[in-house]
């Protein structure tokens, strides 16, 4: 027997392709349909690897990891070329938060961005996170004053912020 259930997820950060899943390196497919805050303020992510067969699985990462809550408007998700799930947003202190799993972990990590970039102000709005297909992870967003920043990561390196100056 199998029992559908609908959940109400507030601003609901949907992934592009969201629901369907995408062949990465290796031949792997995963998905992640999208993540949001329910009416507690928790993380909420509909998401699916093969190892759940057929099965979506929807899951509070506040209550399964204990991490920090992120802001509701500040969501974005992506998915990597390796098959990496991330979900990124700001937290309650302002800081960018990134949950994130990739194959063969057992449990998704929280990292807090922020304390690794310290050379720009964090985006706190119109947070939005971009991988490209040579695994550059892009996290673009205003900071309080308006600014564009963007933090980004490139396999072998480390997390960089810097402001992008409009003409």
């Amino acid at each position: 027997m199998r029992i559908t259930v609908t959940v109400t997820i507030a601003n609901l950060a949907p992934v592009a392709d969201a629901g369907t899943p995408r062949t990465v390196l290796g031949g792997t497919a995963v998905a992640l349909a999208g993540s949001g805050t329910d009416a507690n303020g928790d993380l909420t992510v509909v998401w699916w690897v093969p190892s759940f067969g057929g099965d979506w699985r929807l899951s509070n990462f506040n209550q399964l990891f204990d991490g920090p809550r992120l802001e509701q408007g500040t969501l974005a998700s992506y998915v990597t070329p390796w098959g990496g799930l991330n979900i990124t947003g700001v937290d309650e202190d302002g800081r960018v938060v990134v949950y994130w799993w990739a194959p063969g972990l057992e449990e998704w990590s929280a990292s807090p961005l922020s304390d690794l970039v310290t050379n720009v102000d964090p985006p706190v709005r119109n947070v939005n996170g971009h991988t490209s297909a040579r695994g550059v992870i892009t996290i673009v967003g205003q900071t309080e004053l308006g600014q564009l920043v963007r933090y980004w990561w490139m396999p072998g390196g480390q997390w960089t912020g810097e402001a992008i100056e409009l003409p």
